[in-house]
């Protein structure tokens, strides 16, 4: 058998479209409350969005190499390229580190291309430090307390909690509030507000990559893969919709 070329499979557009889907047929009825009991669903999968992508781009990256022969690109100059020949080769070798977490890889495909957001890095190390929490579920003990001569519950929230409570959709919080901490914490994330947020931070991290990729045609070649029948890549599309989705959930 002899190699003609090479192509990637893309499941990232995939996980975040099932992600979506999930969002659309499970978010609650009731318009006075917002309660998504698949939110956290929706987060651990937005999470393997990046990591696949972030596999995707090495191995298209790969690709690149293998189809244009390296010996053709060391000989065209970078503006045609768009990128150091050098830099691809680290790029090629991200699918292969089995010890890199998604947000290690995607921190990593920015760092070679000098490019970076600390707005998008934030969300992200926010929606790893969720995902990690409900992924690694330890903090699951409830305390039984008496307070003003009541038997309640008592659950302390995730560290995470604190950095993302303030955060909100549509002047809906991400987090429900619960003054007395006497819901399990994972039922209070349980909204269509984490999972919108969950969502939009992993596409606004996606569609900053693509956006930022240097002219040439490395870049040609990359982003022919994500493209709909128009102009825009498939996550532009995803993100619209999301938007839509938005403002008929959280009114």
């Amino acid at each position: 058998m002899k190699n003609l070329g090479y192509t990637t499979s893309i499941l990232s557009w995939q996980i975040i479209l099932s992600s979506i889907n999930i969002l659309k047929n499970s978010k609650s009825e009731i318009k006075e409350i917002d309660l998504n009991m698949d939110s956290i669903s929706c987060c651990i999968l937005n999470t393997t969005v990046i990591e696949a992508f972030s596999n995707e781009i090495s191995s298209l990256t790969h690709a690149f190499i293998e189809n244009y022969k390296i010996e053709k690109l060391a000989k065209d100059k970078i503006s045609q390229i768009g990128i150091d020949i050098n830099i691809c080769k680290e790029i090629e070798k991200i699918r292969n580190n089995y010890r890199k977490s998604f947000y290690e890889r995607y921190k990593g495909l920015l760092k070679h291309f000098n490019i970076s957001d600390s707005v998008i890095l934030d969300n992200l190390c926010k929606l790893r430090d969720v995902r990690n929490d409900c992924v690694h579920f330890r903090q699951c003990d409830i305390t039984v307390i008496e307070k003003d001569n009541t038997i309640k519950l008592y659950q302390t929230p995730p560290e995470i909690f604190n950095h993302i409570k303030s955060i909100k959709v549509n002047d809906w919080p991400i987090i429900a509030s619960d003054s007395d901490s006497s819901s399990p914490w994972h039922l209070r994330i349980s909204t269509n507000a984490f999972a919108i947020w969950s969502i939009t931070v992993v596409l606004d991290a996606i569609i900053y990559f693509l956006d930022k990729i240097p002219q040439g045609t490395y870049r040609d070649f990359i982003v022919k893969y994500y493209r709909k029948r128009d102009e825009s890549n498939v996550f532009e599309y995803s993100k619209y919709e999301i938007k839509e989705l938005q403002k008929s959930i959280l009114k």
